[in-house]
């Protein structure tokens, strides 16, 4: 299965795998490696949800970067950054079910999604969440990933673990938790988007 943000660069890549084919067989060969490569990182698997309440789960697949006390819209959280690669599906997920009761999309630079910088002055979209808890949820555009694409909306009523949106090609997602969570998992630990547990309730 494989994401439609996807589809164009899909098509796209094997249209000119096929014509390089046609030119040049070495050439064939390079361009059919990178329509696999495209075709890669855009799949979109289907993710088994843990049979557990009182949950967050984890919005991406990647790797926590940082899990610190931090500010957030003049509120103290604590906050669980996830570092994706651009081998890990980029498909992002909800973390928790409730209503969607801001959606804020900032302009900023593209710095390296991994770095300090990237987590105050990089373009971003945040929504917040009211559920069994209040969180935000950041998707974070990085040097490479400049399309952030979010299919949700204010207003919006949201389920744990379906999909919401898209970030292209390498990128960063932000949790911003209530400090009365318990956060279990580590810095360093790698997360599977809608499988992964970040915090308990």
């Amino acid at each position: 299965m494989f994401h439609q943000e996807g589809m164009p660069f899909i098509v796209g890549s094997a249209i000119l795998a096929i014509l390089a084919h046609i030119i040049n067989t070495s050439f064939g060969i390079l361009a059919t490696a990178l329509a696999l490569g495209v075709l890669y990182f855009f799949r979109d698997p289907e993710r088994v949800l843990p049979n557990t309440e009182n949950i967050v789960l984890s919005p991406c697949d990647g790797k926590v970067i940082d899990v610190s006390q931090d500010t957030h819209q003049g509120g103290t959280y604590k906050r669980v950054s996830i570092f994706l690669n651009v081998y890990d599906v980029h498909v992002n997920r909800i973390p928790i079910s409730g209503k969607v009761t801001q959606k804020v999309y900032k302009r900023g630079t593209f710095a390296h999604a991994g770095s300090d910088k990237a987590l105050h002055s990089n373009e971003s979209l945040t929504l917040k969440i009211e559920g069994k808890i209040t969180m935000f949820v950041r998707q974070v555009a990085g040097m490479i990933a400049r399309r952030i694409v979010c299919y949700t909306e204010n207003g919006d009523e949201v389920k744990i673990g379906e999909r919401y949106g898209i970030i292209k090609f390498g990128s960063r997602v932000d949790m911003f938790l209530p400090t009365n969570v318990e956060v279990i998992v580590k810095k360093g630990q790698t997360t599977i988007g809608g499988e992964t547990i970040i915090a308990k309730i």
